[in-house]
């Protein structure tokens, strides 16, 4: 399961969602020294369908895009995007749903979760994600102004 949502993070609204502890065990190496710009932009979170658990969540920030495996043992590893040599997170984010996402699942230890995964039923998720996206910034699926 595909779930969309616009995020606006700043220090005050981390520091009330998570503990010290929980901050920096799922911190990424550019924010290690406690500095939390105020940023955001889109997440793309996919939960196992029957627990609607959170097991990755791709954060297409401006500031610090980022993506998260969110182990089903525990934890929160989280891991800075590089535009460099992915470009823009958010079609590197889809290509990794539609190729890599049993592969990402099972780095997140949903193993049997990831062999049961249908590649064709991901593909129309994919889509049906695609164009929520597109709808909500007020373009088609072409990218023209709708």
């Amino acid at each position: 399961m595909f779930g969309l949502e616009q995020r606006e993070l700043g220090e005050a609204t981390v520091r009330a969602a998570y503990t010290d502890g929980q901050r920096e065990a799922s911190a990424i190496d550019d924010v290690h020294d406690g500095a939390f710009a105020d940023d955001g932009g889109l997440s793309i979170h996919v939960c196992e369908s029957a627990t609607h658990r959170e097991l990755l969540r791709f954060d297409c920030f401006a500031q610090t895009p980022h993506y998260h495996y969110i182990p089903v043992d525990g934890g929160n590893r989280a891991i800075a995007f590089d535009a460099d040599a992915n470009g823009p997170m958010v079609p590197w984010a889809m290509r990794c749903l539609r190729s890599r996402l049993p592969q990402m699942l099972a780095q997140a230890g949903a193993i049997e979760l990831a062999a049961l995964i249908d590649a064709r039923a991901v593909e129309l998720a994919v889509d049906a994600l695609s164009t929520e996206m597109h709808r909500r910034q007020g373009e088609g699926p072409d990218g023209q102004a709708g």
